[in-house]
Parts: C-alpha cells; sequence; structure tokens
C-alpha cells in the first residue's frame, strides 16, 4: 500500500518544522507534495531533505486549489493532508497504515488535533480536535457528540485522508472554499466530508493519528465567528440546492444561531440574546450572496456565470 502526503504551502518558514517532523517517520510515506503557491526559491530549500520530496509549484492561490492539485498528482493509493504550519507524530503514517489495515471499508481517516503547548484561550483560536478511540463516522454519527468534554464527531483538514476510490466518488474539492478562495474562508474540509457520507461512504475517526498545530495560532476576531456562521449557512444552502451531494439529514445538524432567541432579540431590539440575531443577519446575509450569484454543479459552488 502506497501512502502520499501532501502539504500545501505558500512557502513560510513553519514548513520546515513540518517537514522536519516527516524526517523522523517510522515509516516514510511513497512521496511528499509540496504544493507550493508561495516563492519559487522553495524548490532549493527542499532538496536538503531526505525526503521523497515531489515540489509542485501553483500560481493560483486558495487552500482548496492546492489539494486539489495533490488529488490529481499524487501517485498513492492514499493522501494524507496536513498543513505547513503542523507537526506530525513520529508514528503519523505507520499508523494511517495500520487503520486503513484494520477499516478496509473505510473511505477517509481523520485524527487529533493539538494545540500547541502554550496559548491564551481567552484570546486565541487555534484549530484541535480530540478523538477518544476509534469511532466509525457516518450520517447518524457525524457531529454527534462524544461522551466527555471532547469535540463533535468531525475531521479537520490539516490530519485527513483520504482513497482513491473516495476521490473517483466524490471528486475534489470545492475551490469556493478554504482560505484564499474569495468567497467561504472556510469549511472546505467539512464540506468535503459530508459530500462523502452523503455518498455513503464511511470514515473513522482516530485517536493514533495525531498532529500538532504547533504555529495555528490566531487573535480571536468577529471575522473568526462570522467564518463558522457562514460555513453553516453554505452547508444549508449547498443542502438545498442539491440535496444528492449535501444530505438534508447532515446540513441539520449545523446550528449557528437559536431561531427562537433570535426572533426574542428582534422583538426586544436587541436587549436580550443579541449574538444569535447577529448571527442569524450573518447566516441570511451569506444565504443570499450565494442565491444571487452561484449554483451548485456536481457537488462544487460554480458562477452563475460560468
Amino acid at each position: 500500500m502506497k501512502i502520499s502526503v501532501a502539504i500545501p504551502t505558500l512557502g513560510r518558514e513553519t514548513l520546515h518544522a513540518t517537514l522536519r517532523s516527516l524526517e523522523r517517520q517510522t515509516v516514510q510515506p511513497h512521496e511528499i507534495l509540496v504544493v507550493n503557491q508561495g516563492p519559487p526559491e522553495l524548490d532549493d530549500e527542499l532538496k536538503k531533505y531526505r525526503l521523497p520530496i515531489r515540489h509542485l509549484p501553483q500560481q493560483a492561490r486558495g487552500l482548496s486549489r492546492a489539494r486539489n492539485r495533490a488529488l490529481s498528482e499524487f501517485a498513492g493509493d492514499w493522501v494524507l493532508f496536513t498543513d505547513d504550519d503542523q507537526e506530525v507524530n513520529a508514528e503519523w503514517v505507520e499508523q494511517l497504515a495500520a487503520l486503513i489495515e484494520t477499516y478496509p471499508e473505510a473511505s477517509m481517516f481523520g485524527g487529533v488535533v493539538l494545540p500547541p503547548i502554550k496559548y491564551d484561550p481567552s484570546t486565541e483560536f487555534v484549530s484541535q480536535m480530540y478523538v477518544a478511540g476509534e469511532v466509525i463516522l457516518n450520517r447518524e454519527r457525524y457531529l454527534q457528540p462524544p461522551p466527555g468534554p471532547n469535540m463533535p464527531n468531525d475531521i479537520w483538514g490539516g490530519n485527513f485522508a483520504l482513497s482513491r476510490q473516495c476521490i473517483e466518488t466524490v471528486g475534489h474539492y470545492d475551490e469556493h472554499l478554504g482560505r484564499g478562495s474569495g468567497l467561504c474562508e472556510a469549511g472546505e474540509d467539512t464540506d468535503y466530508a459530508i459530500r462523502t457520507l452523503t455518498k455513503g461512504l464511511v470514515g473513522v475517526l482516530s485517536c493514533r493519528l495525531i498532529i500538532t498545530h504547533t504555529y495555528g495560532v490566531r487573535p480571536i476576531m468577529e471575522s473568526t465567528e462570522r467564518e463558522l456562521v457562514e460555513v453553516a449557512a453554505m452547508i444549508a444552502w449547498k443542502s438545498a440546492q442539491d440535496p444528492s451531494s449535501v444530505a438534508p439529514e447532515l446540513a441539520s445538524k449545523f446550528h449557528p444561531f437559536g431561531r427562537k432567541k433570535a426572533l426574542l432579540s428582534d422583538l426586544t431590539r436587541g436587549i436580550v440574546f443579541h449574538d444569535h440575531a447577529w448571527r442569524k443577519g450573518v447566516y441570511d446575509a451569506f444565504c443570499e450572496r450565494l442565491s444571487s450569484g452561484y449554483r451548485v454543479q456536481g457537488g462544487v459552488i460554480v458562477a452563475k456565470s460560468e
């Protein structure tokens, strides 16, 4: 079995920490695709690593575009994604190989995303995910809260493996989603997981796939919450447009605001539940933006002008 690793990058200095963590793997991947949307000089820097790196320069910006380049180019049976601000556990590739053998029915795998040792959660945000054991991910269990203080069952794009069969069935990432897309700046991994489950495929979340989001800390701003609300709006809108790509039962699991609370906020002129009214406003405005300029084709967003 051949496992390809793919890393989208803008050529940030933190990429070297990611590559050094891959040098420490107990089992080396078949290849490492570095999809570089940054400076071309990176090619010379990559040659110093004793790794099977394939450098793929890409002029067009956008995280989903970079991941799609990897999906078009990878030579393995599976592609395993991480990001250029993360470090992977030394057994990362070895554990994925063991999981693939143990769960032959799975088409995708996700795992643990640890925050850096020190950051301030009151003012800073960093993506993180905790998994207890192994969880079969299907339509019923997706976003189901597990026992204990863990995140709902979901897959995060920086620790995400897809089989070639999954890619052939589901297709590529939606390039209107994710960093640099210019439309919805998050949610590309959530969208892909939902489209996979909608097709009847299953995944596995595992505590054995571990990465650390070492350099992913950013300040909490209004835009952070806005992005999450827009992702929920996008999922609901896509489901209404094309339920064969985004199952309504999966879209209904996103609740960015309480409808009754938003109504009470309107009735009291924002005295109570102002935050719910704000989220509803963001949600409705983004749905309107999507409806006015876009449509869904083959599970992905396309401009009406196309």
